[in-house]
């Protein structure tokens, strides 16, 4: 029931009520490939993955990493390996006695040589001691060894398998934020907790690139037709969310659908080529279809700005350089919670081999009459960056529409830094680049402007078999307006270059 949606919404789908693929059709068929090469995010370590019972002998793995703008920064780490078969050992007993001892179990019929059905039976519960199919390739002290220059904030991962004779087996890529993820011990069925959400703000900084385009060949196979084209990148820039798209006509109005392309919406490192087939019914559109091509680069147009500049570099395991983190604040309810880090996440942060820079599992509440937040820095500091977020659980309202940013080096004469329209922001995330750096010991965080009632959507006021209303419908309960902003993390940092 997420493979696609029987009337338009916009989440849970790989192709949507028009019958068109979006990025996770394309994110679920590369992470389900046969045999797969992966970047283990949380291990920061890389591996192949071979759910097939062939075996690859031979085959050639090659790492290589790329900084922000499109320069290698790594020595390409290649190591020829022997892929085995998936699979595993038989499974042995449990060493104690009891109801979970390894024994057969019927689980069906199954017709025997004379024809007569018998019971088919498997062994249930016990252990299996080993299991084949996934290569170890390299570690997160291997990764960094290979650097020869510093990482930035965000960075890309290139990833290649090709088998004895040359063939790729896997072609994958990530941009990896140097701020993780660091998940958190709250679930539900419908999501996963976090302690740290990952910072890849650094993309919108991305320089506009001139991609090529050209059509390889043209084929009709059965009832379908099968375009390949040839999509480059030419120039010294990393190309991100390269996107194909298939349209009926010239005038690039409607698309075909449904359509097929055996690869999108993946990365173009700086003078690689990759060949896309494209596939349709000759029903939907008996001659070519019009196809055009495009990236996250030109569609947020990035520019160099001090928002590309790191705030992340050289931030060791365990440490910070969010110069707000642990700091005093004043104003609202609880605010000290907003700059501090909880064990839980400290230890998770640690486990993952990163930092944590915020918790927001800390919350604070300020309602208008309160005014403001201050952050006491503890002495007079110089800061370009201030990052705010606005939730608690299960309620996202809490966001302002206005920001005024002020510093002071008393706490009695503030300055106005920044007035930050947050009205469009659409996400509980307030990222704030100040025009030029600034200074001072206090910081005073005044929001304005509360959200109000929100309608309801759709289909509304169905109980599900949980008890909880709207669950099991298309709809969004309406909500009454906010009475009080909900902070979560206070962030501030000095840009490292």
């Amino acid at each position: 029931w997420m493979l696609n949606n029987a009337w338009p919404i916009m989440f849970w789908n790989q192709f949507d009520y028009y019958m068109n693929p979006n990025g996770t059709t394309y994110g679920a068929r590369k992470g389900n490939e046969p045999v797969h090469i992966m970047y283990n995010v949380y291990q920061k370590s890389v591996h192949v993955i071979n759910s097939t019972f062939t075996e690859y002998q031979g085959a050639v793995a090659v790492m290589s990493i790329y900084d922000i703008d499109g320069n290698q920064i790594s020595t390409p780490l290649e190591k020829t390996v022997n892929i085995v078969p998936d699979g595993a050992s038989e499974a042995v007993d449990y060493a104690t006695s009891g109801d979970n001892r390894l024994s057969p179990r019927t689980i069906g019929l199954v017709k025997n040589s004379s024809g007569d059905y018998e019971p088919y039976q498997v062994n249930y519960f016990g252990y299996i001691t080993d299991a084949h199919g996934v290569i170890d390739l390299w570690n997160y002290d291997d990764i960094m060894a290979s650097l020869v220059k510093p990482a930035s904030d965000v960075y890309f991962m290139r990833l290649e398998l090709k088998d004895v004779s040359g063939k790729v087996l896997s072609l994958n890529s990530y941009a990896v934020p140097m701020r993780n993820d660091i998940a958190g011990a709250s679930h539900a069925w419908n999501r996963s907790g976090t302690y740290q959400v990952g910072d890849l703000t650094q993309l919108n900084q991305l320089p506009e690139v001139d991609l090529e385009i050209s059509k390889v060949s043209s084929k009709r196979v059965d009832n379908k037709n099968v375009l390949t084209y040839r999509i480059s990148n030419s120039t010294d820039k990393i190309a991100y969310a390269v996107e194909l798209k298939a349209y009926t006509g010239s005038d690039h109005k409607t698309l075909v659908a449904p359509v097929f392309y055996d690869d999108n919406l993946f990365t173009l490192f700086p003078g690689e080529s990759r060949d896309i087939e494209i596939s349709y019914n000759r029903s939907d559109l008996a001659g070519d279809a019009f196809v055009t091509v495009n990236c996250y680069n030109n569609v947020i147009k990035g520019s160099d700005s001090r928002a590309a500049t790191n705030i992340y570099r050289n931030v060791p395991v365990g440490g910070s350089n969010n110069i707000a983190r642990g700091k005093p604040v004043t104003g609202g309810t609880n605010p000290a919670n907003v700059t501090t880090i909880v064990e839980g996440g400290l230890t998770n942060a640690d486990n993952g081999k990163t930092f944590i820079d915020s918790d927001m599992n800390t919350y604070a509440t300020l309602t208008a009459e309160e005014g403001a937040f201050v952050v006491d820095l503890e002495s007079v500091q110089s800061f370009d960056r201030i990052m705010l977020r606005w939730n608690r659980t299960n309620n996202l309202r809490g966001r302002p529409d206005h920001i005024k940013i002020e510093v002071s080096e008393d706490n009695k004469v503030f300055t106005d830094v920044a007035n930050y329209d947050n009205s469009r922001m659409g996400s509980i995330m307030t990222n704030i680049i100040l025009p030029v750096q600034t200074k001072g010991r206090y910081v005073r965080i005044t929001p304005t402007g509360l959200m109000g009632v929100s309608p309801a959507v759709g289909m509304t006021e169905r109980q599900s078999a949980g008890g909880v209303f709207g669950q099991s419908a298309s709809g969004i309960q309406q909500s009454d307006a906010s009475t009080a902003f909900t902070l979560s993390a206070i962030e501030i940092y000095s840009f490292s270059n």
